[in-house]
C-alpha cells in the first residue's frame, strides 16, 4: 500500500514547484510561521510540505501537509484542516463569475459527513494537480500517521549502521584494492558521526582489514532495507551516496561518471544518481552540498 508521508514528500512539488516548500528543507522561521497561523499542533519535524501562498514568502498562508491532513489557510480567515480519511471526493470546479465568460476554478473538498471545503485563489497552484493529489491520499492508502520526515542515520538500528559502513568499506575495496589511509581516516569520522558502538567499531576494523570476507552488496542492501525506519528508505540512500561519492573523493576522485562502484550498483541497490557538477564543484570541500 505504501507509505502517505513517502508519498506526499515525492508527489506534493507537482502541485506548484517554486511555491511547495518540503521537508527537510523548509526554512525554520517559515516553518514556524507556518505552524502558529495554520494552527497545526503537531511536531514541526512531522510537517511534509507548505505551500507558500504569501506574496512576501511568510509562509503564514497556502496548504500545510502532514501524514494525516491538509491544512487550508486564506487571507484573513481561519485554517480550516481536513483529514485525509474523512475526505470522500475532490472535484475541480469553474464557476462563472458573471464577468463575461470569465470562470473561477477552485478545488472542492467533499468530506464524508457532507461539509465541503472549497479551495481557491491559491496563486502558481495547479489545481488539478492538487485535486489529483488529494485523491490519491484519499483511496490510495488505508493508514494515516504523523512522522518525522527525516530521521538521521545516527538515530537508527546498530545493524543498519554496520551495513552502512560495510558498503563503504566494499566500495575502497573495489576502488584500488585496498583501504588506504585517507578512506580509513574517513571511515572512521563516518563511525563517529553515526555514533558506532566501541564493539562495532572493532568489528567493522576487522571486516576493513582483508578483502577475503566482504560480503555481497546486495546483502547488505538488503539489510538496510529491512532495517530501515518505515518511509526513510529514499532518504537513507541519498546519504549513503552522499557518504560513497565523499571517500571517493578522499582518494583523488572527481568525477561521478568514472567512479565505478557507483554505477555498477546503481540498479542493484537503488541509489540515486548525483549530477557530476556537484562533485565537481565540492571537490575543494571534500563534500556534497545538501542541495545536490
Amino acid at each position: 500500500m505504501g507509505n502517505i508521508n513517502t508519498f506526499l514528500r515525492e508527489n506534493v512539488a507537482s502541485i506548484g514547484s517554486d511555491a511547495v516548500h518540503i521537508a527537510p528543507n523548509i526554512d525554520e522561521k517559515k516553518l514556524n510561521n507556518a505552524m502558529k497561523s495554520f494552527g497545526y499542533t503537531g511536531s514541526p519535524a512531522s510537517v511534509i510540505a507548505l505551500f507558500d501562498n504569501t506574496l512576501f514568502g511568510s509562509g503564514k498562508e497556502g496548504l500545510l501537509f502532514s501524514g494525516e491532513k491538509v491544512i487550508y489557510k486564506e487571507i484573513f480567515t481561519d485554517p480550516v484542516s481536513v483529514s485525509y480519511n474523512t475526505i470522500s471526493t475532490v472535484e475541480l470546479v469553474k464557476t462563472p463569475t458573471g464577468k463575461s465568460d470569465k470562470v473561477e476554478t477552485s478545488a472542492v473538498i467533499t468530506r464524508t459527513d457532507g461539509c465541503q471545503l472549497i479551495l481557491k485563489d491559491l496563486t502558481n497552484c495547479s489545481l488539478d494537480r492538487l485535486v489529483a493529489l488529494l485523491n490519491s491520499a484519499a483511496t490510495e492508502f488505508t493508514e494515516f500517521k504523523e512522522e518525522r520526515q527525516l530521521v538521521p542515520v545516527n538515530e537508527m538500528t546498530e545493524a543498519l549502521k554496520v551495513a552502512y559502513v560495510k558498503v563503504i568499506i566494499n566500495m575502497a575495496y573495489a576502488n584500488d584494492g585496498e583501504v588506504d589511509q585517507r578512506e580509513f581516516a574517513e571511515l572512521l569520522l563516518l563511525m563517529t558521526r553515526i555514533a558506532v558502538t566501541t564493539e562495532s567499531r572493532l568489528a567493522l576494523r576487522s571486516y576493513m582489514a582483508s578483502a577475503t570476507g566482504l560480503m555481497a552488496p546486495a546483502e547488505l542492501m538488503q539489510t538496510l532495507s529491512s532495517e530501515c525506519p518505515e518511509g526513510q528508505e529514499k532518504s537513507l540512500h541519498i546519504s549513503l551516496v552522499k557518504d560513497l561519492v565523499n571517500t571517493y573523493f578522499s582518494t583523488g576522485g572527481t568525477d561521478v561518471g568514472q567512479f565505478a562502484f557507483l554505477q555498477e550498483n546503481q540498479v542493484m541497490s537503488l541509489l540515486p544518481k548525483i549530477k557530476s557538477k556537484c562533485c565537481v564543484s565540492s571537490f575543494s570541500q571534500r563534500r556534497i552540498p545538501e542541495s545536490c
